[in-house]
C-alpha cells in the first residue's frame, strides 16, 4: 500500500505480516528479541536501497501519479529517519 494509504492500515498489515512470518521462522530456527527489534532498521536500508533503485531506473520527469506519491513518500522517510512501519511488543510474543 502506497500513496494514500494510512499509516495504520500498513501498520496493520505489517504486524499480521510479522505474526504469520515469525510463527513459521521459529518452527525451524530462534532469533533473539534484539533482531526482531532491529527488523525497523533494516526496512529503512531497504527502502533507500529500493529508492536509489528508483532514482537510477525511473524518469523522475515522467511520473504517474502513483510513483509520484511513492516516491515523495519514500524520500520524506528516508529524510525524517522514519522506517515503514514501527517496531512493536506483540512481534516478540509470537510463539508456535
Amino acid at each position: 500500500l502506497f500513496g494514500d494509504d494510512s499509516t495504520i492500515e500498513r501498520q496493520e498489515m505489517a504486524d499480521k505480516f510479522m505474526r504469520y512470518f515469525l510463527l513459521g521462522y521459529y518452527s525451524e530456527n530462534s532469533l533473539d528479541d534484539y533482531w526482531i527489534e532491529k527488523i525497523p532498521e533494516f526496512l529503512k536500508l531497504r527502502e533507500l536501497i529500493v529508492h536509489v533503485g528508483i532514482y537510477k531506473k525511473w524518469d523522475l520527469n515522467n511520473l504517474s501519479e502513483w510513483q509520484k506519491d511513492y516516491y515523495n513518500q519514500s524520500a520524506n522517510r528516508i529524510k525524517n529517519g522514519i522506517s515503514l512501519v514501527e517496531y512493536r511488543d506483540c512481534w516478540n510474543k509470537v510463539s508456535i
